[in-house]
């Protein structure tokens, strides 16, 4: 379908940009042949004029909350893309991709615009709605709202997730380790690790005996994710079929390969009069007992260790958080996928946690704000007999206990030096 002349403003309540459900299409132009005209009353007076097309999707922008940079949870508005993230990512789109540059039809007539085809693509994700539905919004055809939406999924791992997929520098280890260590009590913590299931609605039936578990409604695909104080999402693996549970794709995710490789940061802390080589991230009872790993206790035996799980529980709050806000800003992931290939659902999840980085940056919540330097990854230069050396040294049960009960010892002393509970 080609576009009609005329141009296509997409604006927020600051005129900077803003693409999400508070938006306005403001048409200058015929298009889809909407027209620029004023209703009559009753007497025959010609009112100001409007836009049909613009009144079917006008949102008002003034309840629309700002962003407080002191608070560490992110909005959850009906803009699920803040007015400065929306231009670089739809900038450096258009500059990379041949399909976002607008171009002519057969006739000399220009076709869509970058910003519809990134306003196309990105409804798609923050609302979940369908192609189709791109129609009557922007008068595009459901094939390129389509097509949009995967071009654009492609794109933005591609440019951003060097910076906002990577790991933890040494630098924003240091800074983890202080934020968790005053907010929660726990030193040498790296975050929260769990995993979140996406219902697969499209999955093929020779597929869905590997990816259907019973505690869910149908075939599902699994991320693992791991997160900070401020929800910032420092590590994702997805496309583990769901008939897996947690052991399984912790057995098969790559977030202690750097550890393996010898190539990690220093990310070694004190606690309790002891040394201990390697951060940890705290799980939920189903995860192994390795040295890189702490969770709670099933058995409460005094009133240390029934603290211990009270403060536990209170810092593994933060990655439950990360889901619940990610699912809130893209609804694409809270519904089921209507997808058939996995690298396509591989990219719509990886751009959805990449923007969402982005807003986190952008709000100034992130703990590691605009700290980022593009340096290669280091080389491994072990062997394999090192590299299962340092693979023992991070599953070593003798650690895990010996941590968690250092642990315990320390977050009690701090309690009874406090003299309260920060709770």
């Amino acid at each position: 379908m080609a576009f009609p002349s005329g141009s296509v403003d997409v604006t927020g309540s600051s005129g900077a940009g803003v693409i999400g459900s508070d938006v306005t299409i403001v048409t200058t132009g015929g298009v889809g042949g909407g027209s620029i005209v004023g209703d009559k009353d009753d007497e025959g007076n010609q009112s100001a004029p409007h836009d049909d097309v613009d009144d079917a999707v006008h949102h008002d922008l003034d309840d629309t909350p700002d962003i407080d940079a002191s608070d560490p949870t992110p909005t959850t508005s009906d803009d699920p893309v803040s007015s400065a993230v929306a231009p670089v990512a739809i900038s450096t789109a258009e500059s990379v991709y041949a399909f976002f540059q607008q171009r002519a039809d057969a006739r000399g007539k220009p076709r869509y615009s970058t910003m519809q085809k990134c306003t196309a693509a990105i409804r798609q994700l923050a609302y979940g709605t369908a192609s189709d539905a791109m129609e009557e919004y922007l008068q595009m055809s459901t094939t390129v709202a389509r097509e949009a939406l995967h071009i654009f999924c492609e794109c933005i791992p591609q440019l951003y997730h060097k910076k906002y997929l990577r790991k933890p520098t040494q630098s924003d280890v240091q800074k983890i380790h202080e934020v968790h260590h005053q907010r929660h009590g726990f030193p040498g913590m790296l975050g929260s690790l769990d995993c979140m299931h996406w219902e697969w609605e499209a999955c093929p039936v020779a597929w869905q005996g590997q990816f259907h578990r019973g505690d869910h409604d149908g075939p599902t695909v699994i991320l693992e994710a791991a997160a900070s104080f401020n929800l910032w999402i420092w590590h994702a693996f997805f496309g583990t079929p769901g008939a897996n549970n947690d052991i399984a794709v912790i057995n098969a995710s790559p977030i202690f390969d750097r550890l393996t490789d010898g190539i990690s940061p220093d990310i070694s802390f004190s606690t309790n009069d002891a040394n201990y080589e390697y951060g940890y991230y705290l799980v939920d009872g189903i995860y192994p007992e390795w040295a890189t790993l702490v969770h709670s206790f099933t058995c409460l035996t005094d009133e240390k260790r029934q603290y211990f799980k009270k403060k536990h529980e209170s810092a593994r709050k933060d990655i439950e958080r990360a889901f619940g806000v990610l699912k809130k800003r893209w609804s694409i992931i809270r519904q089921p996928a209507r997808f058939l290939q996995m690298d396509k659902l591989r990219n719509i999840m990886y751009t959805c946690i990449i923007l969402y980085n982005m807003i986190l940056e952008d709000s100034g919540t992130a703990v590691c704000q605009g700290e980022y330097n593009d340096e290669p990854e280091p080389i491994c230069t072990l062997n394999k007999d090192e590299k299962l050396a340092n693979l023992l040294k991070t599953r070593k049960r003798e650690t895990n206990f010996c941590l968690r009960s250092d642990l315990v010892e320390h977050l009690w002393s701090n309690k009874q030096g406090d003299g309260e509970d920060n709770d």
